[in-house]
């Protein structure tokens, strides 16, 4: 898939015309969905603006991430592309089987010959790191709630702990000394080689730990205006637990955009915390609607911009 989608990248009209496919599959996918803006009106003018400003200061956040895994293999992205590719990869996910991912190890193959098992590595690796770190915030603030108020949410503490758990558990397990064509094997082979290559680079490993912390503020500060807003009283650990679940579900790829998964997962949490139900899905549904304008909006832009966008200072192509 990926080759095939390196071979119409390599080409202007054949780009064109992928780019212009893949905003109508995206589009026709989502259109059921349309009919929840309504709920939006729920808040109001002031906190769009705010939920739009720290909707674009994660994706500002993610895709310089994007610009420091190039930079490790020498690669420069201009802004053009760092952030460009972030949109697109936004976009592109609510196609199903991390369709953004893909569209992204493309094109820097195609545009700037970036080895596509390279950027999928450290893009491996650096989901075991947030594993790792916000399960670890999970347990830290929750084990803290505990001391201050006496009060524990074990199944939220449960959960922390298994991301952590399961971190560690892809990183030790024992795997084939000969390259394997389980598809399994190769995603954890895939997911070690990032993780040392992040571990190896002490800066580059303490730029994700606090890029990956700027995210997670970001995010809690977007759910506790929207929690704010609809008047739900929510604290701050449950806040931040929450926004490390929402989180970290994207790493699965069940649904295009995991939608109605994120906020059904948002529900359960402010059910486990003694808020109902309804108040954590619709939380969940405010920030999807807001994010999804925006990402659709700067997708479909960056989609055509980097269609046929060339970056001077990229490698010759070997």
């Amino acid at each position: 898939m990926i080759n095939r989608l390196i071979a119409l990248l390599n080409n202007k009209l054949f780009s064109y015309a992928f780019t212009l496919v893949l905003m109508g599959a995206i589009l026709l996918s989502s259109r059921s969905h349309w009919s929840e803006f309504a709920d939006i009106r729920v808040i109001s003018p002031g906190a769009i603006g705010w939920l739009s400003i720290l909707f674009i200061a994660t994706s500002l956040v993610n895709g310089y991430r994007l610009k420091i895994f190039a930079q490790a293999f020498g690669v420069t992205l201009p802004f053009t592309e760092w952030y460009g590719l972030e949109c697109v990869r936004a976009f592109a996910n609510y196609l199903p089987l991390s369709a953004g991912l893909a569209h992204n190890a493309a094109y820097l193959k195609a545009k700037n010959n970036l080895p596509v098992t390279k950027y999928v590595s450290l893009t491996a690796g650096s989901t075991i790191l947030m594993l790792l770190s916000f399960g670890g915030w999970g347990v830290l603030l929750l084990g803290g709630g505990r001391l201050l108020t006496g009060n524990l949410n074990w199944a939220m503490m449960g959960l922390s702990a298994f991301f952590i758990a399961a971190a560690v558990a892809a990183l030790a397990v024992p795997l084939p000394g000969l390259q394997s064509e389980n598809r399994i094997m190769r995603q954890l082979t895939s997911v070690r080689d990032g993780w040392a290559l992040i571990r190896a680079d002490k800066r580059l490993l303490a730029k994700v730990l606090l890029l990956q912390t700027l995210i997670l503020v970001f995010l809690s500060t977007r759910f506790y205006i929207i929690f704010k807003e609809i008047a739900a009283p929510l604290g701050f650990v449950g806040v931040v637990v929450l926004t490390i679940m929402t989180t970290l579900i994207r790493f699965t790829s069940l649904f295009p955009g995991n939608l109605g998964l994120r906020e059904a997962i948002a529900g359960g949490v402010t059910r486990s915390f003694g808020l109902s139900f309804q108040s954590g899905f619709l939380a969940g549904v405010i920030d999807r609607l807001v994010a999804m304008a925006w990402i659709f909006t700067l997708g479909i832009i960056f989609s055509l911009v980097l269609a046929t966008y060339r970056n001077e200072a990229a490698p010759p192509k070997l």
